[in-house]
């Protein structure tokens, strides 16, 4: 279940030179956000490890998404 959350940092400390400061601190708010509206519904630990590996996907799309062909 921690593989996400490696994964998440990992992207972020690899891509930050591209993100920039104010992408960098997007992430990272928006992360914050969802583990916090995470804690606040009380909602499974399962729902935050899912959502945290579709946010990993969506960054993955936004910084390698001209290198990867979607028909």
């Amino acid at each position: 279940m921690a593989v996400p959350f490696i994964v998440f940092w990992a992207i972020v400390f690899i891509a930050r030179e591209e993100l920039g400061w104010k992408g960098f601190a997007l992430c990272v708010i928006l992360w914050a956000s969802l583990l916090a509206a995470c804690l606040f519904l009380a909602a499974s630990l399962y729902l935050f490890v899912a959502l945290q590996s579709l946010f990993d996907i969506i960054l993955l799309l936004v910084l390698f998404g001209h290198d990867i062909r979607i028909r």
